[in-house]
């Protein structure tokens, strides 16, 4: 074969044209126009191999980089629009009461503000985060130093930082000195400590929206703290909450027409100490110790007193529709008296209520209804069972008659029917959720309280699912609807009609 050197190229070096046609290849180690294998200085070859190498170690020098570097700390003023989505962490002191939103019992999300000095920024984190900081005890404060890391949401009318993990809340708790009750006024800025004897304690009266109050004195003065149902609900030494008892506080302060008040946003930051320092400068009369009576020595005559009694449950009635009270019928020897209580006590008594056959001593205020002497009973740690009968477990409800939707008419209401038909949408409301339910009929609302109702019922229940449900007639604002009062009301169907 006759080697030809194109012109020029017999002035290049050997490595960037071919040997065997004589065309330019470049880098190339193999010629692409006849195939001949191109060899290479050592250290063209050596080059290339350095570059590949030299590139990944870059890469994951990169990476190494971009996992170690530390979050920019920013100031609240710095922020702008054009940090939208910004990942960044704010150092600063929380300057309101932490907000936890819950439907049921799941938590949907908490919220608290947080100033750095430089302005003010609401920290936001939702549903399995906030559910891992209520788990974890990282619940903030007023008063609270906070490191915060998260991605902004920057709009012209606001700005929040979102929670992207429950690891991205550092909390440095600051402890507060004990402040006098009567240094507190209208204008006391932030978080602060009291101590002090509970003279008082008003319980909202049931299906009200009103909060807590108990009355706190001290050396100083007295003064009203409030909170809401579902804080004394995760406080775990309620039965402390009693007049005479030492308490710590510790709450913001706000005022309402001029007098001065404190919020107790948290079950956290209130504690039932032994002894209170300056207790003995309190100036208070314990309530007396108290009385406990025979039934038959409960009487009309008696209006008002609160006593202590005990005897045997032998009936124990539902009520009969919504705001009507609980009705326990207590029996001794021959001597007989109803205690009334409403669903807030009864939802706290799920482990154990009264059944039945119990044992039970019982606190309550002496009442008459309709000429009928009967005892109010206010907090459920003022039941106790002395003696659990063997009998005493929870049955289902009594099955009613099998009726369909469309038979079921307001002269129904109170009585207890069972249908069958398949569940459609659900719509969550306060205290519950309510599911559609329609046979071949007619349609209804059943209602599911959560204080009846296990959570985990929920995952079981679905559009579309086939059940039996047994449960009382009610009516809300004029709509009939089916109220079960346990999960053994509620049976689900396969394709064949049994369970």
């Amino acid at each position: 074969m006759t080697n030809k050197t194109l012109p020029g190229h017999d002035k290049q070096p050997d490595d960037i044209t071919c040997a065997s046609c004589g065309r330019f290849v470049g880098a190339l180690t193999r010629c692409p126009h006849c195939g001949a294998r191109v060899h290479k200085r050592m250290s063209v070859r050596a080059c290339r191999y350095a570059a590949i190498l030299l590139g990944t170690v870059g890469l994951f020098l990169l990476y190494l980089m971009s996992i170690n570097k530390d979050i920019p700390i920013i100031k609240v003023s710095e922020i702008t629009p054009m940090m939208n989505f910004a990942y960044v962490r704010i150092i600063g002191e929380v300057v309101s009461d932490p907000r936890i939103y819950r439907s049921g019992d799941r938590v949907e999300s908490m919220r608290f503000e947080v100033s750095d000095g430089t302005g003010d920024i609401m920290v936001q984190a939702y549903r399995d985060i906030a559910q891992g900081l209520l788990a974890a005890g990282k619940i903030p404060r007023m008063g609270d130093n906070v490191e915060v890391i998260g991605s902004l949401n920057v709009s012209e009318e606001r700005m929040t930082l979102r929670l992207q993990s429950e690891v991205q809340l550092s909390i440095n708790h600051v402890e507060l000195p004990v402040t006098s009750i009567g240094a507190l006024t209208p204008s006391t800025d932030g978080a602060v400590l009291i101590e002090g004897l509970i003279t008082s304690v008003k319980e909202p009266r049931p299906n009200s929206r009103a909060p807590w109050a108990i009355t706190v004195q001290d050396a100083g003065g007295e003064i009203e703290v409030s909170f809401w149902e579902s804080t004394y609900a995760d406080i775990l030494e309620r039965a402390q909450l009693e007049a005479g008892m030492p308490v710590r506080i510790r709450g913001s302060v706000s005022s309402y027409k001029g007098t001065v008040r404190l919020r107790l946003a948290s079950a956290l930051d209130i504690e039932f100490p032994k002894s209170i320092k300056g207790g003995d400068e309190i100036e208070f009369t314990a309530p007396a110790e108290m009385e406990t009576i025979m039934i038959d020595e409960i009487s009309a005559d008696r209006k008002g007193d609160v006593v202590e009694t005990e005897g045997q449950v032998v009936e124990v009635v539902p009520p009969s529709r919504e705001k009507m009270p609980w009705n326990v019928v207590l029996e001794d020897g021959d001597a007989r008296v109803t205690l009334v209580y409403w669903d807030k006590v009864a939802s706290f008594l799920q482990d154990r209520p009264p059944q039945k056959g119990d044992r039970l001593q019982v606190r309550g205020e002496i009442s008459t209804y309709k000429d009928e002497v009967q005892l109010k009973v206010e907090r459920a740690d003022h039941m106790r069972v002395l003696n659990r009968s063997a009998s005493a477990v929870a049955k289902p409800m009594a099955k009613g008659r099998k009726t369909r939707l469309a038979d079921i008419t307001d002269a129904m209401k109170g009585s207890i029917c069972t249908v069958t038909g398949v569940l459609g949408d659900s719509r969550t409301i306060s205290g519950g959720i309510v599911y559609r339910l329609s046979d071949d009929s007619s349609q209804m609302d059943v209602v599911l309280w959560d204080r009846q109702m296990p959570p985990g019922l929920r995952d079981t229940l679905a559009p579309g699912l086939p059940v039996e449900i047994t449960g009382k007639v009610g009516d809300f604002k004029g709509v009939l609807q089916l109220v079960p009062r346990q999960e053994k009301d509620i049976r689900i169907l396969d394709d064949g009609g049994d369970s």
